[in-house]
Parts: structure tokens; C-alpha cells; sequence
């Protein structure tokens, strides 16, 4: 055995929690308990009891403990302890400490310690907690003396802050406040923001060797340096009047040396941030030495110090950002040099998906002081900070930054870009991604919406013109779209305008210097057309006069190909460049008198691909196959089954493939895409589709059509750039089969957990559950005919078993039970509520034997959570002695059946116990007993008036109490049933009497077959029943076979059990030694033959009978 401590002690004083979480929470406690513990190896652990919180809803943390940490001892037996970041934890909590330090002092009466470090209470954020115990005054472990003493030996120094930080003295006085430095290995250091000084010579500070001195110019035994602030005044100085603007005046004075006043006058360049530091080579003022250390000589000669703010009559209006003792190896912590702040809406995308937004979120950009830059994101409640953010410039000269934060267990990489939107305002916009979902802040500056695709449009159609004019201006984009026509002017005359367009607002004139205008005509009687283009300087572009076949003219003018009448180009691109300039064209008939009176197919805007349907228009299905399957996410190793889905296959006339996957149960959930291509496998018989679906996003899909005996199926795998969906089953998986299939049966109930009084929901004594394993290690347990909410079904989950293996101090531990992990299949997920509750199940399994388990389990949803046990323990209840199974003064009712007696035979000798005719349903006949020999042969015979029943014996073997029997069986062997006329457990007409013959169930009460008394000797309780086909030991009471009704009864009687000799022996052996008399007194010398009393000597009487 290792012994780990090698003394303990405990500690009573003030003990005070604290922990700074919105406002400092504290726990005092007046008479705390502080225990610290040697260990063998010379570390202490120092444990601080009663973190109790509970008061402000926190709970209760426990004892608060600290181990293994070191300490020494000096010559007078003080031990100190002064660590980092040591191991410590609370005994009643899992909150974890950091960025912590322990400062401990003890002797063999009293202790002082104290703890400050960060405690997570989240994920997300840590906050400031400490403790302090005792108090530390055990003063100086050398040097100077209380008050200022001068130096020599070891100095301990008061670190820490001389006045709070960020205090604004707003013209007070600041009280002497005592500290201890040792000027080899400590500085002062001060940061002031003078802004609001307002007076001549205002006393920021003072530093002297008592409280007494540091008010006084003209110091006593000591010394004292002052720090005097003239923000703008005329101030007299050593050589007369002298404008002093942002100027320190640092004067010393020395008891020793009152005459002289080494004074030295410091310009500030900021005084909103002036740093002071105080140090054995000299006042620094912004790093730049103000005042030589040989000036203040004799305050350096002293370790107890006293600071303030006392002396003369100009008080400080000073803001003293920080004043403290620290090492001179310290520095300055980086301070907030700008802050930004841009609040706008924050939106979360997950993968696949569309935007969602969440409010608002505040970004705060810091620059500090050292030169780096901070960020703070509020998401919700949540606020996560970043440093050494990178600030950088984008090609737009914009300011960048960018950074990672943790929130949870996710990283996510930031990028932002601060930039100035149309109104002038300055914003930022931030995108915050981890695997799966992207945090957005702002507006993307450099988002460009996107251009929608140009609209063909039909501007006529079938339209016959009246020789009235028509036109319609079209706007078309000449890089994605052309113009096309077909007009038949089989009927439209000669000399006509049959097409016209201009680039102006009318066909008023053929061209001006701002736009330009084309004409068609026709000839009807020669079938030929001619056209012009009025192109500026270059005369009219006359195309001159052409045969057009049946009149019927097809143009189509694009940007590429110039303009095309039936397929010829009759205006080349050059030609028509000023038309193609302009995106908006005035299209008809317009030159007045000759307007058109063809008939018009159609004039339309349309795309550049664009060509002329032909019939059929719309191609056919040629073949169609459909697929019903389960649907899940894959994402890794991780599958989640989320539904089935119907895959549709079209191959249509054109040899274009569709596929249509449509999720079964969610309206609006169908998604088509064509374009797909199929591969014939013929060996295997096998037809694979590829192509792209866009299921809320790109996927690539890769469908399977295979024949599975005589049924064809599919299994498709749709890949994205997250996760994939997968539809059916693997026709090339490994064979998953079955490796056992069992059915239990044993007690089960299944109770609300959430609930005070875990009420059962259901319960049955004997339920069953069938337990399927699968090569693969799946499981598939099935909860068979479960009632809830008055509906009864199966409930069926499949799952994984958890390998994860236990862990404890010791190393792994060994389990017998097997735990799984599940889901409900379909059916179960929509009787306990549907998807929404995200159903999830643990079963935990331990097999008895190989034809019995026991189980515990838990169903848990978003409402509900469900506990159960299967061949659980349960409590028995109390059970009577001697039980019967009605009222023991309950009636038969059968009126000509009863008992009278109960007898046993032994060796030919019969043993009565006479009750009468009773019609009582029970009796009592206990006062009265049998006796018998061990091991003798019993014949039991019951009196019984009546037929059609049967008798039953009982004998408590085991004096428990109780007569056990074997209810609905034949067999009664090692039973207390020890005697019985007839039993059938099937309820037949013929049965077996204990014996094991076979008799007929109107074989009677009697006779009832011999048994076997007992081989120990005793009193046993014996009982006699009369019933019908039962082996119950307490009664019949099914309706329509009770044993009242049916003028049964039980009689319970004593048996005694004890080895005498015969009868004769026996009482020959007593009379020896007694008197023996006749019924009528008279005495005689020896038993007559008949009824004899004998009277033994110990003066017990008898009745004896001679045969």
C-alpha cells in the first residue's frame, strides 16, 4: 500500500468565493475551512472547502483543490507556495481552470492563501474567479522594517496594483497606501491620461517612506519623490516665470538635505497616455529617462514604501489607468488603441442550402497598442473572441482582415472586408465558415447580381395583316439572341412592305442621323421579294430582286450571320452592323401606302440556338421505370436513413433520358433532370445511368437498374459536394445475413423517466422481444405488441452495437452486456411522433443463458424520454400464510354436497377428525393433529357427501407457510401437492391421480392415493380440499368452475410426524410406571380390551383403545 500524504493540517478563518460572470457572484464564509496535506515526495495539496454557489442558481462546485504543488520552508517554519498554473479542480464540477496562479503561506497556527485564474462555465467563454483565505500577515521575509526600514537581507515584494485601475481622483486626496518592493528585482510602473488636469503644479502622486512624509515638503527622518502636472499656466521656477504647457514637475526631498531640491521639468506629448515608471537607474517618462536614479538615491535605500496623493493644495484630476508593482522584466499588456464596432444582419448557411437569417451581429475590430489587432462576433447569446488577427489590403484597397475563432468544438476561418457603401457609411462584411455551415455578417460588396437570361418572345403568330400597318418594338440582345420570320405572301400583293424595322420610333423616313430602317417588299405575281438597308454613307444596301419558292419567306437575322432569307445570306454582319448597335427595334409593316397584306407565321425574338420545331414537338416516353426505396445522407462513415424516395426513369423518343427522384411524404419534394446517359452491362444484366440532379444543390448520380430474382431494383448513389444521398440497396455489397434470430420472453415495462412518480406506460408479465443479429454487426430489435396510447403495435429499431470500451483508473473494464445504438424504422418513427422528434434508442443487453437476456432501454425524442426494463426483478408481494382464495367465512352454495370428516390411515390404524355436515367454505381444524411415523405410508381420505369433484391434499414440507404447487401442468412431482384423486391440465375427461394413473374426471373425491410422510420429524400444517380439476392449493375461483358454487371446501389440519413404537409397546412401556382405570373409574392392574385411561406418572391422563 502507498501511503501519498505525509501529514495533514486544518486551517478556520474568513474564506471568500468569488467569480465575475454579468457582476461579481461571492460566497463568505466567516469561519472557512482550509486543509493542506504533505505528500510523500515534499508537494502539498491545498484544498479550500464549501464553493457553494448554489445561491445564485449556479450549484454546488464542492470542495475547491489544488494538488502536487511545491513549497518551501525558511528558518522560522513559514512555508510558501507560489505556483502557475497548477493542477486544480472542483471536487462537485467538470468547469476547467486556466491561466491560473496560487499563492499560499502557513506555519503551524495560521494560514493565508489565494487563487485567481479563469473558469470555463461554457464552451465559448471563461471567466474571472478567485478565492482568498486568511489574511497575509506575516510581513516581510526580510530587510526593512515596518514603516521603512532601509534595505539588506531578502525582500519579498507587494505586487500588484497601488490605486484601482482606471480611477479618476477628480480633485481628492488619494490616502497613503503601504507596499513593499525590492528594487533589484521590482519596478513601479504608471499610466496616466492627464487631459482633465486643470490647476498649476496638481499632486498626481507621491512616493515615500511613510505616511507621515509623503504630505510634507519638509521631510522627517526619510524621503519623499513628488510628481507635480501643469497642463497651461505661467509657473515660477527655479529660474523665475517660466509657461509651462503639458509639463511634470518631479522634485525630491531628503531629511538629510532639506537645502537642496533636485528638480527636473518633462513636456509630454500625449497626456492622455503618459507612462511612468519608477526604477532603481531612474524616472522613465514614454521610455525616455526623466530623472536620475543619483537624485532620489536615499528612496531607493527603502523597501517599505508608502504611495499617495497628500501633499500641498493642487489635487489631482488625473485618470490613473493603472499604478502597480510589477517585475522588471514586465511588460506593458497591449492596450485598445482603436475600436470599431459594425452591427448588421447575420445570416447561417449550411451546406447545400439556402441563407437563414438570425437577426443581427455586432463585429468589434481592436487595434492594440503592441500593433496587433483583436475580434469579438456576438452570434446570439454567444460572443467569441479572436487575436493576432491579420490586417491586410484587397486589390480594391479596401481593408481586409482575417482570422479563426472557436465556437464549440468547430474552428471556423474568418475573412472581412471593411468598405463604404453607396451612402457614404462605412460597414464590413464577414464570412465565418466551418465544415457544413458558413456565418455571413453584411452585405458582399462585390456581389453581382446575376444577369437574367434574355426572353424569347412571340411578337406575332398566325396573324393575317388587313393592309393597315402594324408594328411592336422588341428589345433583344444581339450576343444571345436573333430575329426570325415566316411570311407567306401568296396572297399578299405586289409592292408590298411586308417587313420593316428601324432602329428609331417610326418608319416615318428611311434613315436620319440617329437611326436606321430596313424594308422588305414583295411581288406576289413573280414570287420574288427585294430589300434595302438605309446604311449611313454607304448608299441602301439594295439586295435587288430574287425568286422566293410558293411565296413563302423564312428570315432569321443574327449578329453572326447577317440577315438569311430560306437559309441564303442576303445581308451580310457588316452590312446591318448599325442595326445589331441597337438593342431595342421597331418591328412591321410602315411604309404607308404599301402595308402589308401577307400572313404571318410568326415574327419572334428568339434564342441564338434556336430552330424551327418540326412534328412532333414534343418527343414521347418509350420506356418508364419506377423505384420505391429508403433515401439516406451519407457523410463519412456516418448514414442516416431519412425517408424513402420514388425514382422515376424515362427514356423518351429522342433518345433523351429523364430521372425524377421525388421523396415520398414531403409535397414540393421532386426533382427532375434529363440529359442522361445509359450503359448496357449484358453479362451481368445491368443498366447504369449517369448524370446531374440538383437536389437543392449539384449532385452527381449514378444509378443502378439490377434484376434481384425475378424483381428489378435500383440502387443510385447522388455524390455532392458535402454529403451524399443514397437510394436502395448495394447489389455488390457484402451479403448481410442473418447470424441469430431469437425470441424472449420475461416481464417488460416501459415508464415515462421525466416524470416524478416514472409512472409505466406499459407493463406486461410476459412480453416478447425478438433480437436479430447481422454479419455485418447490425442488430434489429423488435418490441412485439406494445400498447401505447391505447394503440398496440410492434415497435422495431435498428442500430450498431457500441464498442466503445468502459475506462477507469485501472485500465479498461470487461462488460458482459452488449449496448446498441438505434433508430426506429419508419413505422415506429410515426407512431411515437414522426420525424421531427429525432427518435434515437439504447439498448443495453446481457445474455443469462443462451435462451435468456436481460435488457434496459431508453427511446428519447424531443418531448419524451422513455426508460424500460425486460426480465427485471420484481418485488414479490407479501403472501398470507396459508392462503386461500376467498373469504374464510365464505359459504358453499351447492346444497346437496359437503363434508364431514378428514382422515388418515396408517398400517390398517384410521385417524378421524369429525367437523359434521358444513357448509362453511374453510375450516380450521389446526387445534386438532394426525400422527404418524417418518417415512410411513399415508392413505388421506376426505368424508364428502356428493359427486362429481375431487379431492386434494397438501403438506408444508417446508414449513414456509405456504403449499407450492404446479399450476396448469400435469406433472406435480417435488410439489407439496401430495395427494389427489384426479387432475387434467389440458381440462380433459380423463387425467392422472397423483399416483401418475390414469383415471376419468368422475372418478369422485375418493379414493385419494397414499403418500409419503415426511422423513423429519415435526408438525406440519396438512390441508384437505375439495374442488374440481384444480391443483390450487387456496381454491378455484374462475367463473364457472368456483369451488363455493361448486360445494367444494378446504379443511386445514396439524400433522405430527414422530417415530414411536406400536401402539401396544408403547403404552405397555408407560403403564409400567402408571395407574390404569376403566371408563367408569374403576381401577384395574392391566389394559382390558376396549376404551382404557391410564394416567403416567408425570400425571398426564390417556385414552387408549385395545382392539
Amino acid at each position: 500500500m502507498i501511503t501519498v500524504m505525509a501529514f495533514a493540517g486544518s486551517y478556520s478563518d474568513a474564506l471568500h468565493f468569488e467569480v465575475n460572470l454579468m457582476g461579481a457572484k461571492a460566497v463568505d464564509l466567516p469561519n472557512g475551512t482550509l486543509t493542506i496535506e504533505k505528500r510523500v515526495d515534499g508537494t502539498y495539496n491545498v484544498t479550500a472547502e464549501g464553493c457553494d454557489f448554489t445561491q445564485y442558481e449556479m450549484g454546488n462546485w464542492g470542495e475547491f483543490v489544488c494538488e502536487e504543488v511545491a513549497g518551501t520552508t525558511d528558518a522560522s517554519g513559514l512555508t510558501t507556495i507560489e505556483v502557475s498554473n497548477p493542477y486544480c479542480y472542483l471536487t462537485q464540477s467538470s468547469y476547467a481552470l486556466s491561466d491560473s496562479k496560487l499563492v499560499v503561506k502557513f506555519n503551524d497556527t495560521k494560514a493565508y492563501a489565494t487563487f485567481n485564474g479563469q473558469l470555463a462555465l461554457n464552451a465559448l467563454k471563461k471567466y474571472p474567479f478567485q478565492y482568498t483565505f486568511g489574511t497575509d500577515d506575516f510581513g516581510s521575509t526580510g530587510g526593512g522594517t515596518e514603516g521603512g526600514g532601509e534595505t539588506g537581507g531578502t525582500v519579498e515584494t507587494t505586487e500588484g496594483p497601488l490605486v484601482e485601475a482606471g480611477f479618476a481622483a477628480n480633485g481628492a486626496t488619494i490616502e497613503a497606501k503601504p507596499f513593499t518592493i525590492n528594487w533589484d528585482t521590482h519596478k513601479i510602473v504608471a499610466k496616466l491620461d492627464l487631459t482633465n488636469c486643470q490647476g498649476v503644479n496638481e499632486t498626481i502622486f507621491s512616493f515615500a517612506n511613510n505616511a507621515a512624509n509623503l504630505g510634507e515638503w519638509n521631510v522627517a527622518n526619510g524621503a519623499v519623490l513628488h510628481f507635480y502636472y501643469t497642463k497651461d499656466a505661467d509657473v515660477w521656477t527655479a529660474t523665475g516665470w517660466q509657461k509651462l504647457t503639458n509639463t511634470f514637475c518631479i522634485q525630491f526631498r531628503n531629511s538629510d538635505k532639506l537645502g537642496e531640491t533636485p528638480t527636473k521639468y518633462v513636456q509630454v506629448n500625449d497626456p492622455s497616455n503618459v507612462r511612468v515608471e519608477l526604477r532603481q537607474d531612474g524616472v522613465y517618462i514614454d521610455g525616455t529617462l526623466a530623472f536620475e536614479a543619483s537624485d532620489y538615491a536615499k528612496l531607493l535605500t527603502y523597501n517599505d514604501l508608502v504611495f499617495g496623493s497628500t501633499q500641498g493644495e493642487n489635487r489631482s484630476y488625473a485618470t490613473y489607468k493603472y499604478v502597480e508593482v510589477v517585475g522588471l522584466d514586465w511588460t506593458e499588456p497591449a492596450t485598445v488603441v482603436d475600436s470599431k464596432e459594425y452591427t448588421d444582419k447575420l445570416f447561417m448557411t449550411m451546406a447545400g442550402g439556402q441563407p437563414s437569417e438570425l437577426g443581427t451581429s455586432t463585429v468589434t475590430v481592436k487595434e492594440m497598442s503592441d500593433g496587433t489587432y483583436n475580434m469579438s462576433l456576438v452570434i446570439g447569446e454567444n460572443t467569441v473572441e479572436a487575436e493576432n488577427v491579420v490586417k491586410g489590403t484587397d486589390e480594391k484597397d479596401r481593408t481586409t482582415y482575417a482570422c479563426t475563432f472557436n465556437m464549440g468544438e468547430q474552428e471556423y476561418q474568418v475573412n472581412a472586408v471593411v468598405y463604404t457603401n453607396d451612402n457614404n457609411e462605412e460597414k464590413i462584411y464577414l464570412t465565418a465558415t466551418t465544415t457544413g455551415a458558413t456565418f455571413t455578417v453584411g452585405s458582399d460588396p462585390d456581389y453581382v447580381a446575376p444577369q437574367p437570361e434574355p426572353v424569347d418572345v412571340t411578337l406575332w403568330e398566325k396573324y393575317q395583316a388587313d393592309g393597315n400597318g402594324f408594328s411592336k418594338t422588341a428589345t433583344i440582345d444581339w450576343d444571345k439572341q436573333k430575329i426570325v420570320a415566316s411570311i407567306d405572301f401568296s396572297n399578299g400583293g405586289d409592292d408590298k412592305d411586308i417587313l420593316a424595322m428601324t432602329t428609331g420610333e417610326s418608319f416615318a423616313a428611311f434613315q436620319t442621323s440617329t437611326y436606321r430602317t430596313m424594308h422588305w417588299y414583295c411581288n406576289q405575281s413573280v414570287k420574288q421579294m427585294s430589300g434595302f438597308f438605309a446604311k449611313s454613307g454607304a448608299g441602301n444596301n439594295n439586295t435587288g430582286r430574287f425568286d422566293v419558292a410558293d411565296c413563302l419567306a423564312k428570315f432569321e437575322i443574327s449578329k453572326a450571320e447577317g440577315l438569311k432569307v430560306n437559309g441564303v445570306v442576303k445581308m451580310t454582319p457588316e452590312a446591318l452592323e448599325e442595326l445589331f448597335a441597337s438593342n431595342t427595334v421597331l418591328i412591321g409593316s410602315g411604309e404607308s401606302p404599301k402595308f402589308s397584306q401577307a400572313f404571318y407565321n410568326y415574327i419572334k425574338v428568339v434564342s441564338l440556338d434556336w430552330t424551327e420545331p418540326t412534328e412532333p414537338t414534343e418527343p414521347t416516353v418509350k420506356e418508364e421505370k419506377s423505384f420505391t426505396d429508403a433515401i439516406s445522407m451519407v457523410a463519412g462513415d456516418i448514414s442516416e436513413e431519412v425517408g424513402q424516395a420514388k425514382v422515376t426513369i424515362k427514356e423518351m423518343s429522342d433518345e433523351t433520358i429523364s430521372m425524377t427522384v421525388a421523396i415520398v411524404g414531403q409535397e414540393g419534394a421532386e426533382y427532375t433532370a434529363s440529359g442522361f446517359t445509359k450503359t448496357v452491362d449484358t453479362e451481368k444484366n445491368r443498366t447504369t445511368y449517369t448524370g446531374k440532379i440538383n437536389i437543392d444543390a449539384a449532385f452527381d448520380v449514378t444509378a443502378l437498374v439490377y434484376a434481384d430474382g425475378t424483381v428489378e431494383k435500383l440502387y443510385m448513389v447522388a455524390e455532392g459536394a458535402e454529403f451524399n444521398y443514397v437510394i436502395g440497396t448495394n447489389p455488390d455489397a457484402p451479403t448481410v445475413t442473418e447470424v441469430s434470430n431469437k425470441d424472449y420472453t420475461s416481464n417488460l415495462r416501459i415508464y415515462d423517466s421525466e416524470s416524478e412518480s416514472e409512472e409505466n406506460l406499459f407493463q406486461a408479465d410476459e412480453a416478447t422481444v425478438n433480437v436479430v443479429k447481422y454479419s455485418d454487426e447490425s442488430y434489429k430489435i423488435t418490441l412485439k405488441q406494445i400498447t401505447l396510447n391505447e394503440q398496440t403495435v410492434d415497435l422495431v429499431f435498428n442500430g450498431t452495437e457500441n464498442t466503445a470500451t468502459p475506462w477507469d483508473e485501472g485500465g479498461t473494464v470487461e462488460t458482459e452486456e452488449t449496448m446498441i445504438v438505434a433508430k426506429p424504422d419508419a413505422a415506429t418513427e410515426e407512431f411515437l411522433g414522426g420525424e421531427g422528434e429525432e427518435i434515437e434508442a439504447t439498448f443495453q443487453i446481457v445474455n443469462v443463458s443462451e435462451n435468456e437476456i436481460k435488457m434496459a432501454l431508453n427511446i428519447s425524442g424531443n418531448t419524451f424520454m422513455y426508460d424500460g426494463e425486460f426480465n427485471y426483478d420484481q418485488p414479490e408481494e407479501p403472501k398470507e400464510d396459508y392462503a386461500i382464495n376467498f373469504e374464510k367465512d365464505a359459504k358453499q352454495t351447492h346444497a346437496s354436497r359437503y363434508s364431514t370428516s378428514v382422515s388418515l390411515t396408517v398400517n390398517g390404524q384410521a385417524q378421524t377428525i369429525e367437523f359434521g355436515k358444513t357448509m362453511n367454505g374453510y375450516e380450521d381444524l389446526t387445534a386438532q393433529s394426525f400422527t404418524v411415523t417418518p417415512g410411513a405410508e399415508v392413505t388421506p381420505a376426505i368424508g364428502y357427501v356428493g359427486e362429481w369433484m375431487h379431492g386434494y391434499v397438501y403438506v408444508d414440507l417446508n414449513n414456509d407457510k405456504q403449499f407450492s404447487f404446479n399450476a396448469d401442468s400435469d406433472d406435480q412431482t417435488g410439489t407439496e401437492v401430495v395427494s389427489y384423486s384426479f387432475y387434467s391440465a389440458s381440462n380433459g375427461s380423463t387425467g392422472l391421480n397423483s399416483k401418475g394413473e390414469t383415471v376419468s374426471n368422475n372418478c369422485n373425491v375418493n379414493p385419494l392415493p397414499s403418500f409419503t410422510a415426511p422423513a423429519e420429524e415435526g408438525t406440519y400444517r396438512i390441508r384437505f380440499k375439495v374442488d374440481w380439476n384444480s391443483v390450487d392449493a387456496g381454491g378455484c375461483v374462475v367463473s364457472g368452475n368456483n369451488i363455493l358454487n361448486n360445494g367444494g371446501g378446504i379443511y386445514d389440519a396439524t400433522l405430527v410426524v414422530k417415530d414411536v413404537t406400536n401402539g401396544i409397546d408403547s403404552i405397555n412401556a408407560e403403564t409400567a410406571k402408571a395407574e390404569l382405570f376403566t371408563v367408569d373409574g374403576v381401577k384395574i392392574s392391566k389394559l382390558q380390551k376396549g376404551l382404557n385411561i391410564v394416567r403416567t406418572a408425570d400425571g398426564k391422563v390417556k385414552k387408549v383403545v385395545i382392539k
